[in-house]
């Protein structure tokens, strides 16, 4: 997720879930069951390859037995590979390419058609960046690391022997927090919350700051974040430590000076975005897109954006089981560049903009879903009056978790949403390692994770879920 702002509730539900009888074919019934579906010779309806014996018998499952069939087991496996390094699927790099194969082979093993769409974004690549104090006592010497200090995605370079300037303490860098601050030719401390980290650092640079130095007071380690589009004064972040320490010397006057020095590159880059599209048992021109970003920062990115993708796969997988009774092409949309600034999502928008735009009847995008004690509807621009806001926070209360509605502008639901098309983000919150090397897959909640799926599949079983009509996604 690429979310530098604090998320602002717009509307807050907490109610216990709703009970839901769970009906499971059993012995001789189900026998008898699938025996008939064999004799019968029912068969699946595949886009590019036969389905599996397997699949054909499980065509008239319920949900409930559909949920069943989640492979745990392949889940994390997935995950353990998306995660597997740090920095591994950065935008741009030969990590992000070898993760567009590793999608591509999964969902053809599936028995997807997959297209491979390639598209031009900013990359940026931080090659250096250090902190240094002059003057100041009292600041332990092994805090100041290049462990402790990180560049902000598109901040800009210093000149080589970098910039030097006093400190001050601009709180949250609102505008009332900078007023009445001498910051022309100093750098500022910026704690994390409220704005964008853009649009604070360019209030700095607007009001003569030389750079920006960010902590946030309720994590660990640096921010490792992005401001979407290149500044024009370098920003990093700190640990929150050091972050408290330099915040503390100031209020106690202590005068001292900060050298800064970064080296870093703007320049053309390439991304993809990897689609498989499940075809509907009758003939439609609707379609409804569920996406996932696969990119991540230079953390392991397990939860952002791994999880999602996870989720996806396996959704996908389940979906292709029961497509003679999908009533609606289902395209499945790993996109890339989210964490640059949703440049997969705003392409893909772009290219259906030319000719299927009005074909797509609704979106669904999965981000940071393996983490969290609540599940969480993300809308923007009032759609979550919507019929598919209500449809998705009315299944969400059928499962074992409170159910949280917000206003949420950062990831790839946007660009569908602000093209009209109704949008949702589903998410699990809250979520401590947001953006830390402390993301991993040891870290993700396998009960939350395979809710998630199930709040998913739920959704696509939902009379009414586009529309005010009866239909489902997935009819009888």
């Amino acid at each position: 997720m690429d979310n530098d702002a604090a998320e602002i509730p717009m509307a807050f539900e907490k109610k216990g879930g709703i009970l839901v009888r769970r009906k499971v074919l059993k012995g001789a019934l189900c026998i008898f069951l699938m025996a008939i579906l064999v004799l019968t010779g029912c068969q699946a309806k595949a886009k590019s390859a036969e389905v599996s014996a397997k699949s054909v018998e499980v065509q008239s499952t319920s949900v409930d037995e559909l949920l069943l069939m989640m492979d745990e087991t392949a889940m994390l496996e997935h995950l353990k590979w998306l995660s597997k390094e740090d920095s591994g699927r950065i935008a741009g790099t030969e990590g992000e390419d070898a993760t567009v194969v590793y999608l591509k082979d999964a969902l053809s093993a599936m028995g997807y058609e997959v297209e491979i769409q390639s598209f031009p974004f900013l990359g940026y690549s931080l090659n250096s960046v250090s902190l240094e104090f002059k003057g100041v006592e009292g600041l332990p010497e092994e805090l100041v690391s290049s462990d402790d200090v990180h560049g902000l995605t598109y901040s800009a370079s210093t000149p080589n022997d970098g910039i030097t300037g006093e400190l001050v303490d601009v709180g949250l860098g609102g505008e009332a927090d900078f007023s009445g601050k001498k910051v022309e030719g100093k750098l500022v401390l910026i704690k994390r919350g409220g704005e964008f980290f853009y649009t604070k650092v360019q209030r700095a640079y607007t009001l003569g700051a030389l750079g920006v130095i960010f902590y946030d007071p309720d994590g660990k380690e640096p921010v490792k974040a992005t401001l979407v589009e290149p500044s024009q004064i370098p920003a990093v972040s700190v640990s929150k430590v050091i972050g408290e320490s330099l915040s503390q010397m100031l209020l106690e006057e202590k005068r001292f000076e900060v050298v800064l020095k970064l080296d870093s590159e703007v320049k053309e880059a390439q991304s993809e975005n990897v689609i498989a599209t499940l075809e509907a048992s009758t003939d439609t021109d609707k379609r409804v897109v569920l996406g996932a970003h696969f990119d991540g920062v230079d953390t392991p990115a397990a939860n952002d954006n791994g999880s999602g993708v996870v989720a996806l796969m396996e959704v996908a997988r389940l979906a292709m089981t029961k497509q003679d009774q999908l009533k609606t092409d289902l395209s499945f949309v790993f996109f890339g560049a989210e964490e640059a600034g949703l440049y997969g999502s705003t392409h893909y928008v772009e290219i259906a903009s030319r000719g299927s735009l009005s074909n797509i009847v609704g979106m669904i995008n999965l981000d940071m879903v393996g983490i969290g004690t609540e599940l969480q509807v993300n809308t923007i621009n009032q759609q979550d009056r919507l019929a598919l806001a209500q449809g998705a926070v009315e299944v969400a209360k059928t499962l074992d978790y409170p159910v949280v509605s917000l206003e949420m502008g950062r990831s790839d639901h946007v660009p569908f949403a602000e093209s009209g098309i109704p949008s949702v983000m589903l998410a699990a919150g809250p979520f401590d390692n947001y953006h830390t090397d402390d993301d991993t897959a040891v870290a993700i909640d396998t009960a939350m994770l395979k809710a998630q799926i199930e709040w998913i599949v739920r959704m696509l079983h939902y009379p009414g879920l586009l529309d005010d009509s009866s239909e489902a996604v997935f009819g009888e």
